[in-house]
């Protein structure tokens, strides 16, 4: 795609057709420097315009770092790689090594900028979800708490960056097993969202996907069922019935079906999407395996 040649490990990058989808990422990361500072030819394909994942995003996120990291917080893309190499290194399972860059990162905005600027704040959040990532869920809580109490002062309840937050601590209390805790946070977060983004919106519906989650989690089955049956239909809308999240939101509504006893209602509804599972995601992958395994394991 860039140089063409064929020795050293080629990775699918993108969604382009044919060979066009494949690179070096040593390429990608000289195609993406003729651009620098502008940091969209380092995170997404400018052909297909799909973002990069894995290997590659990573690769790219570590090569942008190499050119901002000793520059002083504050100047030019810093920030932004900053953030683009931990969300590649989360996505990558590499957490302690995310934390330890996001721990860094949160230090030195607070130095410069005060501990209570929005974007000290932002790097706050995110070291929180480092450390709920690395199993390290009451560090998680304590961070989140502060957090989220300054970001309803300094930016207001309803600002989608508080919210994003609250959505975070919600979920670092239901890991730490804080079950009543996350789900009131959760129910507070999706009401914000409906409001302030709409009941469709992708943020709503992350956070009623939760919720429904924090319900199961309670014992309250019916109601978990409700919600996921309503995230699954407005997914369905929005992205497509064989979408994956549409898919996973399927699973999550069979799943609180069996935990009500509604095990026939719960195999109509993994049926229904496991032939679209094998014709997107493939016979091998872990979700196509695992919706199978489901369909044996929730019969009656």
């Amino acid at each position: 795609r860039v140089c063409g040649r064929r020795e050293g490990t080629v990775l699918q990058v993108c969604s382009c057709p044919k060979s066009r989808g494949y690179a070096h990422v040593e390429c990608l990361t000289q195609l993406a420097a003729y651009s620098w500072p502008e940091l969209a030819p380092w995170q997404a394909c400018s052909g297909c315009k799909r973002p990069y994942t894995g290997d590659a995003a990573l690769g790219l996120a570590r090569a942008a770092w190499v050119r901002v990291k000793s520059k002083p917080e504050g100047s030019g893309p810093r920030g932004q790689v900053a953030t683009m190499l931990a969300k590649a290194l989360l996505a990558s399972g590499s957490y302690e090594e995310a934390t330890r860059h996001l721990s860094l990162t949160h230090a030195s905005r607070a130095r410069t900028l005060g501990p209570r600027h929005k974007d000290t704040l932002l790097a706050a959040n995110n070291l929180g979800a480092a450390l709920h990532a690395s199993g390290r869920f009451e560090d998680a809580v304590r961070l989140f708490t502060i957090t989220h109490q300054s970001q309803q002062q300094v930016l207001g309840p309803d600002h989608v960056e508080t919210l994003q937050t609250a959505n975070n601590f919600a979920a670092a209390l239901r890991a730490a097993g804080r079950h009543d805790e996350a789900a009131d946070i959760h129910q507070a977060t999706w009401e914000a969202r409906v409001r302030v983004l709409g009941e469709d919106h992708p943020r709503t519906l992350q956070s009623a996907n939760n919720l429904a989650a924090a319900l199961d989690a309670q014992g309250h089955h019916d109601r978990a069922a409700s919600v996921h049956a309503g995230v699954w239909r407005a997914r369905a809308r929005q992205l497509g019935a064989d979408h994956p999240e549409t898919l996973a939101s399927a699973n999550n509504y069979a799943a609180a079906l069996h935990a009500q006893g509604e095990h026939a209602k719960a195999i109509d509804v993994l049926r229904e999407t496991s032939a679209q599972r094998h014709a997107v995601l493939g016979a091998d992958h872990p979700d196509t395996l695992q919706c199978e395994n489901n369909q044996i394991t929730r019969r009656p």
